[in-house]
């Protein structure tokens, strides 16, 4: 054997391996990075989903409370700020109020149906929305 025979044999990577193979780990990296920002943005999404449609139940919870007398825009108003959940003087997003009297014939209404629309902003593409309807009538 010659000497040069014995450097084609010595073991080992070739630099351009170790390029292949850098190239292939940072793809990888890459992908992984993307999902967890995508895991995250998801996360925020759904957070801001919770808010709104926390923040719609809890004014229909208010609603009927206060009884079928006090439902009107005097006492509930048609838009309203929806705060950060824990730290009232910050406000995350904003709602819409429509009261429906359901009459059937009647003087004074059978019903009312309340539609409570909230939209919490959030940045990226996480804003988030609810949309509630329910009915309160006379206990």
């Amino acid at each position: 054997m010659t000497s040069h025979d014995l450097q084609r044999r010595r073991p080992g990577f070739s630099l351009v391996e170790v390029l292949i193979a850098l190239m292939v780990l940072a793809a990888g990296v890459v992908v992984v990075m993307s999902t967890f920002t995508a895991a995250t943005l998801g996360v925020q999404k759904a957070r801001n989903g919770r808010i709104a449609a926390d923040a719609g139940s809890s004014l229909i919870d208010q609603m009927r409370a206060a009884g079928i007398n006090s439902l009107n825009y005097a006492n509930f108003p048609a838009d309203f700020q929806i705060p950060a959940p824990g730290n009232p003087s910050t406000q995350v997003g904003t709602g819409h109020l429509v009261i429906i009297p359901v009459y059937e014939g009647e003087q004074m209404p059978v019903y009312f149906e309340i539609t409570v629309t909230t939209r919490v902003t959030g940045t990226r593409g996480t804003s988030a929305n609810a949309k509630l309807v329910t009915y309160i009538a006379p206990r």
